[in-house]
């Protein structure tokens, strides 16, 4: 895991999401909700299916 965690907001587009997942080599993220709350987790399988 890297630290800090790289995370993406629950409004961020897909675009945006495949950029980070990009951008930091990984395959997956934790999605989190205004307050910062862990809502969920995309990975590129999920971006792909779309």
């Amino acid at each position: 895991m890297r630290s800090p965690v790289v995370t993406v907001g629950l409004d961020d587009d897909v675009p945006h999401t495949a950029r980070v997942l990009l951008h930091h080599g990984i395959s997956s993220v934790p999605v989190l909700d205004g307050g910062g709350r862990l809502v969920g987790v995309v990975s590129e399988s999920d971006l792909l299916r779309g």
